[in-house]
């Protein structure tokens, strides 16, 4: 297969999904860093989810690009559910309007992405899903005239996935000392070997009849704590999201702001939708910023979890208890 359309690619997502979706408990119990919330499969499920009950599966490979690149950031979850959107959004912006995208293509606009994931982040941090998607986006890029068969160059790029991933812990210290991989990391892998599966059996007809039967949750209660792993002190305590419409800042100015009472920001999408993660310990005052730079309203939608530290030293998720947001405006934001 030289080309790829548009159901090629929401049923190969579909089959992502579904990899992510199946290990999404073990993603959980390896939740490290940046916090051990133990939510990385969740959230990654709950992304993911969105976008396969979405989405359509229609023939015009940008239509249904530019769906999925919106749908994964207005319902990006948590740290690595924002980082992951970000990267079909900077695939759309490097992709032309084109019914079916060639290898060279493909591989030209995964790897202009890249950058747009690294400049939503406030501090990137190597030996995370940001390290996976640079090498794996730079092996596509590299071998894109080697090979002349979509299938074998994702099957070929598997091998690097599992390598780079292997690494992380000689990148990151945390990871090393919980002797575990990165969550978010290895939720990337799980994904593009779902397409991997998908794409090898030279038919989505398989996924045309299954597709019915996914089960799409609309929240998840398996998040825990990272088990085992050594105590680790929480500065800040909330997850806090917000979506922006018609932003009236720069996002280096917004990063700038939400940085001062926060950290693990991350400023995804455009001015016209703007995904804003971060953690902190006053929700409201975030909230607020948020609302005075949104020009076409604002969501705060927040985690359903709080990071406090336990006697024996981990974090805490807690599922189940909300109340409305603590930002006194009118939003659907909710805070436990």
């Amino acid at each position: 297969m030289k080309s790829i359309d548009g159901r090629w690619l929401y049923y190969m997502f579909l089959a992502g999904y579904r990899k992510v979706h199946a290990h999404r408990k073990q993603l959980n119990r390896i939740n490290v860093f940046p916090v051990q919330d133990g939510d990385t499969g969740a959230n990654m499920t709950l992304t993911l989810a969105a976008v396969v009950d979405t989405v359509r599966p229609e023939r015009p490979y940008k239509q249904v690009l530019d769906q999925i690149a919106e749908t994964a950031l207005l319902n990006a979850r948590g740290n690595s559910g924002v980082i992951f959107g970000q990267f079909p959004f900077g695939i759309s912006a490097e992709t032309a309007e084109i019914s079916r995208i060639s290898i060279e293509q493909f591989a030209v606009s995964a790897k202009k992405a890249v950058r747009y994931v690294y400049e939503a982040i406030e501090k990137p941090v190597e030996g995370t899903i940001l390290t996976i998607v640079r090498a794996w986006s730079e092996f596509l890029y590299t071998n894109r005239r080697r090979c002349d068969d979509f299938g074998q160059l994702l099957v070929d790029s598997n091998a690097t996935l599992r390598r780079s991933l292997a690494e992380t812990p000689t990148q990151l210290e945390v990871l090393a000392r919980a002797n575990v991989v990165d969550a978010g990391a290895c939720a990337f892998v799980f994904f593009i070997e779902g397409m991997i599966e998908c794409i090898r059996q030279k038919t989505i007809r398989h996924l045309v009849k299954s597709a019915a039967d996914t089960w799409l949750p609309d929240e998840l209660d398996d998040a825990v704590p990272a088990e085992g792993h050594l105590p680790q002190q929480v500065r800040f305590h909330y997850c806090t999201e917000a979506l922006i419409r018609n932003c009236s800042l720069a996002p280096n100015r917004l990063t700038e702001i939400l940085k001062e009472s926060g950290d693990s920001v991350v400023v995804a999408g455009a001015a016209s939708a703007a995904r804003v993660h971060v953690h902190t310990n006053h929700p409201g005052l975030h909230c607020s910023a948020c609302q005075q730079s949104a020009g076409g309203g604002l969501v705060c939608p927040a985690d359903d979890g709080i990071h406090s530290a336990l006697p024996a030293g981990h974090s805490q998720h807690l599922t189940g208890r909300r109340r409305q947001c603590r930002c006194g405006r009118r939003c659907r934001g909710v805070y436990v």
